[in-house]
């Protein structure tokens, strides 16, 4: 591209655009000269580069330029660093120092802005951070501990007949379907999934011993649904599962499902229901710290889910256990709210004509970076030809 070209093309800070007229540029180093008695020759001592302060005059023109004047002044006011987009000398973040506006009858249609910005960098002191995934790891391995050791309290097979320790059997065994649809429902690598549908038809087949073993029965359900997250290749197909896994607990808690089962059969199948939903909403918690997300949107939905699903299970738990799954749901916003406060959020963006997505990406972006995750997003059929709609794109 010619200078001739360059200098034609319109420049934006923050989300306001103008034109360039004209600009310079200042800098230097930062030296200390001393000078000491007797000697002619001084030391200057380099403390390092001086911040670059840009000198440009802007304007804008045209016959609605009091919109774009106005705009550009609240991108000017706004607080903190922003991004400085300048058809001469590209992207940089800069902070402004000041700026004056000018406008005349002689020149209608215009306003001419003098602007001093200076390059700005990120804060140079130490910081603190708290471990958001660590603090929901800990947490979640409490609450699957008070877990296991609440079914032991709660199931006992004592004084049970044997018409029905075969009921609670048949509950355990009718579990393992619904688990295996769930794992045939997502995508993943094919092995991985084998691998994990083959534990769960393994414990299957020693059901009917381990349900009269607690502590085997608790412990093989908790180790073989909680390497799902492991075995899936995409995090986001083991929230699914688990949330599969949380929905056979919870729905076991109604009362219509109890008119087949006997008096004394109810309180160690409530026991199953619970470990099923409380190990199912803890793994979730486990697996949203390794989820890489997207945008800010799609890591506050996460978070919001499992909140509620907490809230479905936490007023049945144990004193303990609520406690536990209390503080789990408080590391779990935090964790996700964190991290969802770095990322881009979504916006809705709609071009005025059928552009190719890569015009589109540029248009938006001034890069074409995101381009694939434009089509990606809207799933579009011809990237040569996006239509005229309203899109979901990332606030780059």
């Amino acid at each position: 591209m010619s200078w001739q070209e360059r200098y034609s093309e319109t420049g934006k800070f923050r989300n306001a655009k103008f034109y360039a007229e004209s600009s310079s540029v200042s800098g230097g180093r930062r030296n200390q000269v001393h000078e000491f008695p007797l000697q002619d020759k001084p030391f200057v001592e380099d403390l390092g580069r001086k911040a670059k302060t840009f000198n440009p005059t802007l304007y804008v023109i045209g016959p609605d330029y009091m919109d774009d004047r106005d705009a550009l002044i609240e991108a000017l006011d706004g607080f903190g660093p922003g991004t400085l987009i300048h058809p001469w000398y590209g992207s940089m973040r800069v902070s402004v120092l000041d700026y004056q506006v000018s406008e005349s009858t002689a020149r209608g249609g215009m306003a001419t802005f003098n602007v001093t910005f200076s390059e700005s960098g990120t804060e140079a002191k130490p910081s603190t951070s708290v471990d958001t995934v660590n603090a929901v790891s800990l947490t979640a391995e409490q609450a699957m501990a008070q877990a296991e050791t609440d079914f032991l309290k709660d199931f006992s097979l004592d004084n049970l007949p044997d018409f029905s320790i075969s009921q609670l059997t048949d509950y355990a065994t009718n579990l393992v379907p619904e688990l295996q649809t769930a794992l045939d429902a997502v995508q993943t690598v094919q092995d991985l999934k084998s691998t994990a549908l083959s534990k769960i038809s393994s414990f299957k087949q020693t059901i009917s011993s381990l349900i009269r073993l607690p502590a085997k029965f608790a412990a093989e359900f908790i180790g073989f649904t909680g390497s799902f997250t492991a075995l899936l290749s995409n995090p986001f197909d083991a929230l699914s599962v688990y949330k599969s896994i949380f929905k056979l607990g919870s729905e076991s808690h109604s009362p219509v499902l109890y008119s087949q089962v006997s008096s004394k059969a109810v309180a160690p199948r409530q026991a199953i229901a619970r470990l099923v939903a409380e190990t199912a909403v803890i793994n979730a918690a486990l697996a949203s710290t390794v989820v890489e997300y997207e945008s800010r949107d799609q890591a506050l939905s996460v978070r919001d889910e499992l909140i509620e699903l907490i809230d479905e299970i936490v007023l049945t738990a144990s004193d303990e256990q609520y406690q536990l799954l209390s503080d789990l749901q408080a590391v779990v916003n935090q964790d996700l709210s964190i991290r969802g406060a770095q990322l881009p959020e979504l916006r809705t963006h709609r071009s005025a004509t059928v552009l190719p997505s890569l015009v589109l990406a540029h248009r938006i972006y001034y890069n074409n970076d995101l381009e694939a995750d434009i089509i990606s997003r809207n799933a579009i059929a011809h990237p040569g030809f996006v239509q005229a709609t309203e899109l979901e794109v990332l606030n780059g």
